[in-house]
């Protein structure tokens, strides 16, 4: 009979500890996720930017085409509004800790020799905080980047 009860005295000490670990990597695992959420969330913020500096760019008129020489930004949590031209595009934001980067994205028309095909056109942004520069980047699927715009920006 104690031999009974010795077995099942372990094995009740074997599956608290089972359920012990359990619960531990469980709540480790929903810290984490809090935290990596909460750390990348981005403030509300409006940013009015002057794009200056086009000299790294492939050809400076097509570069303000693309990057409007006075551009706004505008964020939302992780969402992002891109506003240039009476136009508007919508995409997500991130903090970084010491910058704001911004993501956006759009269909476009290139072309290429003689034809014209429907290419991803990826726009990378990032605000640094201390400083108040911004960097622009238009990326093309198939084809060479435009190159980084550089301006200033007045958080409003």
């Amino acid at each position: 009979l104690s031999f009974i009860y010795v077995f099942f005295s372990i094995r009740i000490i074997i599956i608290c500890g089972i359920i012990r670990i359990f619960i531990m990597k469980f709540l480790y695992f929903l810290m984490m996720v809090t935290m990596s959420s909460v750390s990348g969330y981005a403030k509300d913020i409006t940013l009015n930017c002057e794009m200056t500096m086009y000299g790294n760019t492939t050809n400076v008129n097509v570069a303000k085409s693309w990057v409007n020489p006075t551009s706004e930004f505008e964020v939302n949590g992780n969402n992002a509004t891109y506003y240039y031209n009476g136009k508007s595009l919508s995409g997500n934001a991130k903090d970084k800790g010491d910058r704001l980067k911004m993501y956006f994205s759009r269909m476009v028309s290139m072309k290429s020799g003689t034809s014209s095909k429907m290419v991803k056109a990826n726009l990378v942004v990032d605000y640094f905080y201390g400083s108040k520069k911004i960097a622009a980047d238009w990326r093309f699927v198939g084809f060479n980047d435009l190159g980084t715009v550089w301006g200033t920006c007045k958080e409003g």
